[in-house]
């Protein structure tokens, strides 16, 4: 599927972390830790859902293909305390208190903090054309061939990705055919879009925990289909 408008871009400019390490998981079929450096601006980037690409070992000479993974959990750590508070209470806080300090830093000037995450596939990969191959094409999204490397540069993509990623089923459909029911809760650049007619014709669900809003959901499908079915 080719998604790409020439000036769009994939990844946000600035925010790099990395792949540190892969490991089987019985639920996802993997599980990847990225780390990213710490800074305010970062913490407030990536939650949970953000996807990230990470380049693959199907990459060639003429071809740079980024592996998709979404984003489960965001942790702020800092070398200082580490991930427990084991120990002398009194030196436990005072290290808190004092590392509290690095967590107003704006820039990543400080190797004392990191972002760690953890995420989980996607199954799709962006294949791009490499800046000295000899093929030319624009960036298109593909089935994932390959795990992405550790060790690799990790880097958030933009909301236009998002949104072509989320919508990529419905990329050749008749506007006509499509209803927006909102927003993408954690980017509120990212239009959802589902094919209203196919909606009806189907069996659907939605799950959710109670005050999710499920019901507020279904009745802006209903609302929204009603609206486009008079408009025809």
């Amino acid at each position: 599927v080719n998604l790409a408008d020439k000036d769009d871009k994939i990844f946000e400019d600035g925010v790099k972390g990395m792949l540190m390490l892969i490991k089987p998981s019985s639920l996802s079929r993997y599980q990847f830790d990225i780390w990213f450096r710490y800074d305010k601006s970062s913490m407030n980037m990536i939650k949970e859902g953000t996807l990230i690409g990470i380049e693959n070992f199907a990459s060639n000479k003429d071809e740079t293909k980024y592996s998709i993974v979404s984003v489960t959990s965001v942790m702020p750590i800092h070398y200082a305390i580490g991930e427990t508070i084991e120990g002398y209470p009194g030196f436990v806080e005072e290290a808190a208190e004092s590392s509290s300090l690095d967590w107003d830093q704006e820039k990543p000037i400080e190797d004392t903090t990191r972002i760690y995450c953890k995420a989980v596939p996607y199954n799709m990969q962006i294949n791009t054309a490499s800046a000295l191959g000899s093929k030319k094409f624009d960036p298109k999204v593909e089935p994932e061939e390959n795990l992405p490397m550790v060790g690799r540069q990790a880097r958030i993509i933009t909301s236009p990705w998002v949104e072509k990623l989320y919508n990529m089923a419905l990329t050749d459909r008749p506007k006509d055919e499509l209803i927006d029911i909102g927003k993408l809760p954690k980017d509120d650049l990212v239009d959802i879009l589902v094919d209203w007619d196919e909606l009806v014709r189907t069996h659907f669900g939605i799950f959710a925990y109670t005050k999710a809003g499920k019901s507020n959901l279904l009745s802006t499908c209903i609302s929204k289909m009603i609206e486009r079915a008079n408009s025809l």
